[in-house]
């Protein structure tokens, strides 16, 4: 696509990554506003839907990276950069989150919440 027409590969990434965005704010927006509701579908424990009430919000954070990355990902594959997107995604994933995550979750006594905002870093 982009080999004779960069403007046309240029406007089609925005368009992706734009799209990408949307769908991921779209589905945060509804476990947003369902977050009082969505829990008693799995656990009838009080205690699992405080905690899921409670992480609602970092989920949905979550889910709107996790729309863009991919997307991104893609992109770059797309483009030829297969080793730098490997590269990539092991360094964010074993030399930065899985660190990071450990250390504020556990050293830093922040738990689960935490964890659950770092693992955006979880790329295929």
């Amino acid at each position: 696509m982009g080999a004779a027409h960069p403007a046309t590969a240029k406007f089609s990434v925005l368009v992706a990554t734009v799209t990408s965005f949307l769908v991921g704010l779209v589905i945060a927006l509804v476990l947003i506003i369902a977050r009082k509701q969505y829990p008693n579908l799995f656990s009838n424990s009080t205690e699992v839907k405080q905690l899921v009430y409670s992480l609602t919000v970092t989920l949905g954070i979550n889910i709107v990276i996790n729309s863009i990355q991919p997307t991104l990902s893609g992109v770059a594959i797309g483009a030829g950069w297969q080793a730098y997107v490997a590269y990539v995604n092991v360094g964010c994933y074993y030399f930065f989150g899985i660190p990071l995550g450990l250390g504020l979750g556990y050293a830093a006594d922040m738990g689960v919440s935490v964890l659950l905002l770092i693992s955006y870093m979880d790329i295929d």
